[in-house]
């Protein structure tokens, strides 16, 4: 199945999950939640923030993983935030003091979480 429209384009796999054409994104929904991954290549840089944040609406995303934020000290949650989100993120700065690399969690508000600080490490960059 493919799909077109303004700002969507993407295939239907045979397990339900789409699959975005031209872009690393992958949305995939488990029981009722619907979880996004891409790999980024740095969130703040051009209109990223704005693209995530149309893909998130039109799609009604509940959770978005992210990969490659380049994300470091001196940036702010809030120039990394999604409104209707909470913002988790580790940036690899924090873990070797390099720059590049990054993740970052995003959980829609009304969801119900919790941070599980042992099964982080400060030796990779992971969230859980």
């Amino acid at each position: 199945m493919h799909n077109k429209g303004a700002n969507k384009r993407y295939n239907i796999n045979k397990d339900r999950n789409i699959i975005c054409n031209n872009t690393n994104k992958e949305i995939y929904t488990l029981n009722n939640v619907k979880v996004l991954y891409t790999n980024i290549r740095s969130l703040t840089s051009g209109n990223k923030r704005d693209e995530l944040q149309i893909l998130t609406d039109s799609e009604n995303i509940d959770i978005i993983g992210i990969t490659e934020t380049l994300g470091q000290a001196d940036i702010s949650d809030g120039k990394m935030g999604i409104p209707g989100y909470k913002l988790y993120r580790k940036d690899r700065a924090a873990v070797n003091n390099k720059k590049g690399g990054g993740v970052a969690l995003y959980v829609r508000n009304t969801l119900q979480v919790a941070k599980c600080n042992n099964l982080n490490s400060k030796l990779c960059e992971s969230i859980w």
